[in-house]
């Protein structure tokens, strides 16, 4: 199990491999050749499968509706990232409801996520890198696939950033058996 310690002190964590699950992870034959220009690189092969997953197959409805009340999800695109949404169901409230969802990153690693307000933590657990970043109501996890690429849970809108923060933690131990380690 790893752990993040927001600023507020709130701990976030999430499953590590060993703890239950399948983890998916892409056999891709790369190889290099010592002294040679010619690289195969397995960032491109892991891109390229990471770049394949389908940000709605990481969540299920009916798991992400025993923790908040969804819509079916709905595909879009955020900075170029592929992006599932499940929509809050807001009961016609104006009150802050937590909308969850998944973008899959395949240009940007764990290290290059964005401060969100509370800064970023970086943690690595059974060779899997993890970052967080938290703030106003929002609340990341990224899960590293390469050193380039990474599937990020994302809560918005919730009441508070810890709330926010715990959802997205649930979500990440559900999601990350599904998630290809390169």
């Amino acid at each position: 199990m790893l752990a993040f310690v927001a600023a507020a002190g709130l701990t976030v964590s999430a499953c590590s491999n060993s703890e239950g699950g399948t983890p998916q992870s892409s056999v891709d034959g790369s190889t290099s050749v010592p002294g040679s220009s010619i690289v195969e690189s397995s960032e491109s092969a892991d891109a390229a499968s990471v770049s394949e997953l389908d940000p709605c197959s990481v969540l299920a409805v009916e798991e992400i509706s025993e923790h908040a009340k969804v819509q079916q999800p709905e595909h879009t695109t955020v900075g170029g990232a592929p992006t599932c949404t499940w929509p809050a169901q807001a009961q016609d409230t104006a009150a802050l409801v937590p909308t969850p969802s998944v973008a899959i990153r395949d240009k940007g690693g764990v290290q290059d996520m964005n401060d969100i307000g509370r800064g970023v933590q970086f943690t690595t657990e059974d060779g899997r890198d993890y970052a967080q970043a938290a703030g106003h109501g929002n609340c990341n996890i990224a899960i590293g696939v390469t050193e380039k690429t990474r599937v990020d849970i994302m809560v918005t809108s919730a009441e508070t950033t810890e709330k926010a923060c715990e959802l997205a933690n649930t979500l990440t131990e559900l999601a990350e058996p599904r998630v290809p380690q390169g």
